[in-house]
């Protein structure tokens, strides 16, 4: 019996951690809005960091909101990251 429980505990944790080790790697990602804490100023001093685990170069794209237009693009690969900010929406 006590042997049984272990196999089952086990599998438990095996599944959960698998499960949340792939959670944040996607190829499409939205962020919420952002505001300042108080009076509803613009934004100061946030940034977005970009980098990821793969090799080979690739393009990201930047949108404001629901446009269609590109914002601004960035090429990302693991030994090249990128640093968005968000004070000044056209500086890479």
């Amino acid at each position: 019996m006590r042997k049984k429980l272990h196999k089952i505990f086990i599998f438990i944790l095996l599944v959960t951690f698998t499960q949340v080790g792939y959670s944040q790697l996607s190829d499409l990602h939205y962020l919420p809005p952002l505001k300042q804490a108080t009076n509803n100023e613009a934004i100061e001093q946030q940034a977005i960091y970009l980098s990821t685990p793969v090799l080979s170069s690739f393009t990201v794209n930047v949108y404001k909101g629901t446009s269609t237009s590109i914002l601004t693009s960035f090429q990302l690969s693991k030994t090249t990251s990128a640093t968005y900010s968000l004070t000044d929406p056209l500086a890479p």
